[in-house]
C-alpha cells in the first residue's frame, strides 16, 4: 500500500510538468541542447524546479545523514544515503547546466541576457524559500568561468548586479546570514544541505566515536550529530 501510495504521488507530480520540462530533471539524461535559459519563462521555471527539488529534499531520512554514508568512499552509498546522493547529483547537475548554458552562447550579449535571466530565477526561488535553487544557480554565476566574463557582466542591469551580490553576503562566515534566515523562516521550505553536510563531516572527522573509556561519545559527537 506504501509504495503504490507513492506510486500516485509520483504520476500526480509528473502531471504537474510539462514535456519541455520533465527531461530536465532526469538525472540519467544528458543536458539538452534545444532548451535554451533565454526562452524559459522565469516564473514558471522557478516554481517547476521548486516542485522537484522539494519531492528530492523530502525523501531523504535522517539516518542517511549519519556516519557520512552518502561520501564517495562508501562504495554502498546508493543504498545507504541514495535519496542524499540523488540529492547532491542533482545539485551538481543543475550547478554544472546553469553554466554551460551561458557559455554556449555565441556572444557577449546573449551571454548577459542568459546571466540576467538566471539572477531572476535565482531571485524568485529565494522568495518561495528554495535555497537550494538558489545556491545552484550563485555558484554556477560565481564559477570562475562565468565570474570572468567581463564583457557579458556589464551587459547586465545594474539591480540584478545588486541582486546578485546581495545574495553573496550568504556565502560569508560558514553561510551565517543563511542559516538564520533559515532558523526564522516559515515552512515549508527547501534547505540547501551543502553547509550542514559540511558541518556533519567535521563532527565526524573531529572527534571520536568512543572516549578512552570505551565509552559511547554522546555528548561531544552523537548530541552534535542529533542536534
Amino acid at each position: 500500500k506504501a509504495l503504490m501510495k507513492q506510486l500516485e504521488q509520483q504520476k500526480k507530480f509528473e502531471s504537474t510538468l510539462s514535456a519541455d520540462w520533465k527531461h530536465i530533471y532526469d538525472l540519467s539524461e544528458d543536458i539538452d541542447d534545444n532548451l535554451s535559459i533565454l526562452t524559459v519563462r522565469p516564473k514558471q521555471f522557478a516554481e517547476q524546479l521548486a516542485l522537484y527539488e522539494f519531492q528530492l529534499y523530502s525523501q531523504i531520512r535522517s539516518s542517511e545523514l549519519v556516519g557520512q554514508q552518502w561520501g564517495s568512499n562508501n562504495k554502498k552509498r546508493n543504498m545507504t544515503a541514495g535519496n542524499v546522493v540523488a540529492y547532491t547529483d542533482h545539485y551538481n547537475q543543475m550547478t554544472n547546466w546553469c553554466i554551460y548554458q551561458i557559455l554556449n552562447l555565441p556572444s557577449a550579449i546573449d551571454r548577459g541576457k542568459a546571466i540576467e535571466q538566471l539572477i531572476h530565477i535565482m531571485v524568485l526561488s529565494f522568495h518561495i524559500n528554495n535555497f537550494l535553487a538558489t545556491f545552484e544557480i550563485f555558484f554556477a554565476l560565481n564559477s570562475a568561468p562565468i565570474y570572468r566574463l567581463c564583457e557579458s557582466w556589464e551587459r547586465v542591469p545594474v539591480f540584478h548586479i545588486r541582486a546578485f551580490w546581495l545574495f553573496s553576503h550568504m556565502t560569508l562566515r560558514s553561510c551565517k546570514l543563511y542559516r538564520n534566515e533559515l532558523e526564522y523562516i516559515e515552512p515549508p521550505t527547501i534547505p540547501y544541505l551543502g553547509t550542514f553536510l559540511t558541518d556533519l563531516t567535521f563532527i565526524e572527522d573531529g572527534n571520536a566515536t568512543r572516549t578512552k573509556t570505551g565509552e559511547i561519545n554522546f555528548h561531544f559527537k552523537c548530541a552534535k550529530v542529533h542536534q
